[in-house]
């Protein structure tokens, strides 16, 4: 190796590193807005250069430590914009975090799967231009139960096994099975959010089930769904289901009345990890279900197993085990 080649590659590598020192650990560039005063206990005005947002965007504000990198302190929503001047509600404080003059401030970016923050139940958003990445889970799979969230209004919600929903209103989706009816097994379910708080929400939910083949009758199942943010990491989700109907009965493997409930926990690149038990009134078994769900901007991938009865071991969906999959897109 020459002389000249070896220079050229101590070059090459001396302005690497240099690049990377240069780069902040929390965003791509340096933030334009800094805090210029502490309103009260819940607010503070930033001031500064840049793209504002819009009312509701999420901020991030930072302070910098000794070594040149940023640590949030806390996350807030703009609640009033002027020119160069921003009123923010603080949301969320960060362990140890206390804001201060000169702290700086930064619209996070949720429109995209690149936003870099750490995923929190509290820090979950909805809205038609988020990324499904940072939303509520409303589906959780084709057996899985659903959530007490719905969809965006005009967003749709379409699973590779033929699960496809459409939200009408914010607070309001219906939906149904296309291979189901392709196959002669008409549905149709609907779904809307009748409370919300910051501690829980409420949904209600209807399916209608008639198969068309065999004329063996309809069925409805209402299910209650309800939420609770039990932490910031975990969010509770019951569902108390009831069946009506002309094949209401223990035979009916796919529905029967049941009570079910799980924990959604997320993880801090916003992945889910699902897990939770389930109660047949009819069959007085105990089952239960363990998965865990990817996510992008859009499309979200969840593999895992799910039983009907935790005595029974064998690979059975109708009384036994069997693996869940799904893998299904928010647009």
């Amino acid at each position: 190796m020459t002389s000249t080649l070896r220079l050229q590659i101590r070059l090459i590598l001396s302005a690497a590193v240099l690049s990377l020192a240069l780069v902040p650990r929390f965003a791509s560039a340096a933030p334009e807005y800094r805090v210029a005063r502490v309103v009260d206990a819940w607010h503070v005005q930033v001031e500064g250069k840049g793209d504002a947002g819009e009312l509701g965007d999420h901020w991030v504000i930072r302070a910098r430590n000794e070594d040149g990198s940023y640590r949030e302190v806390c996350i807030a929503l703009a609640e009033r914009i002027e020119e160069g001047r921003v009123l923010l509600r603080l949301k969320l404080h960060y362990a140890n975090g206390m804001v201060v003059v000169g702290d700086f401030a930064q619209r996070l970016n949720v429109r995209d799967a690149e936003a870099r923050f750490k995923g929190r139940v509290d820090l979950q958003i909805d809205g038609a231009q988020v990324s499904a990445r940072y939303k509520p889970l409303v589906y959780q799979g084709m057996f899985l139960p659903e959530t007490a969230a719905t969809l965006s209004e005009g967003e749709h919600l379409v699973d590779v096994v033929g699960a496809y929903q459409y939200g009408f209103t914010n607070g309001f989706a219906v939906g149904t099975n296309v291979y189901a009816n392709v196959l002669g097994v008409a549905n149709l379910r609907a779904k809307a959010k009748v409370y919300r708080s910051p501690n829980f929400d409420v949904a209600q939910s209807v399916i209608g089930v008639y198969d068309v083949r065999f004329d063996l009758g309809y069925n409805l199942r209402f299910t209650t769904h309800v939420d609770i943010r039990s932490n910031s990491r975990i969010l509770s989700h019951v569902a108390f289901n009831i069946l009506t109907g002309s094949q209401a009965s223990a035979e009916s493997g796919l529905f029967q009345s049941s009570i079910e409930s799980g924990y959604e926990i997320v993880l801090d690149n916003w992945d889910r990890l699902l897990l939770g038990p389930s109660y047949n009134f009819a069959s007085q078994a105990v089952g239960g279900y363990l998965s865990y769900m990817w996510l992008w901007n859009r499309i979200h991938l969840a593999l895992g197993i799910q039983t009907r009865n935790l005595a029974n071991f064998e690979f059975d969906a109708a009384s036994g085990y069997s693996p869940t999959f799904s893998l299904f897109i928010r647009l």
